[in-house]
């Protein structure tokens, strides 16, 4: 499967999301987003989010359920629907021509989730 928009390189675009974005007086237009700046969006995104999530059982009960923010839930939901995009079977993407603040913000969402404390 290849991409059908001539304007979007899966190298440095995101696959999943554009940014539609007014154009002076007329419509909007639609625009590819920059890996990086996806990053950057995403990451203000999280500090407007609650500080500090919660667990939701006390220690003792066993599988602690952790709560965390609707932010944070859209990020990492977002981060899942490009992963998913990218390893679509079919699909050829190139190798990542961005800096690397994506994958270090994808890293420290799941490290966060690993710690069993949401945050």
């Amino acid at each position: 499967m290849t991409d059908a928009d001539p304007d979007r390189d899966a190298a440095v675009h995101l696959l999943t999301q554009y940014d539609h974005g007014p154009a002076g007086d007329g419509p909007g237009v639609r625009r590819p987003i920059g890996l990086a700046e996806a990053a950057d969006l995403w990451r203000r995104a999280l500090e407007s989010g609650r500080a500090a999530e919660s667990t939701v059982d006390a220690p003792e009960e066993g599988d602690d359920v952790i709560a965390f923010s609707t932010a944070r839930a859209h990020v990492v939901a977002a981060l899942l629907e490009e992963f998913a995009a990218r390893v679509e079977p079919g699909r050829s993407t190139p190798a990542v021509r961005a800096d690397d603040s994506l994958a270090e913000l994808a890293t420290q969402l799941a490290r966060h989730l690993e710690s069993g404390t949401g945050y």
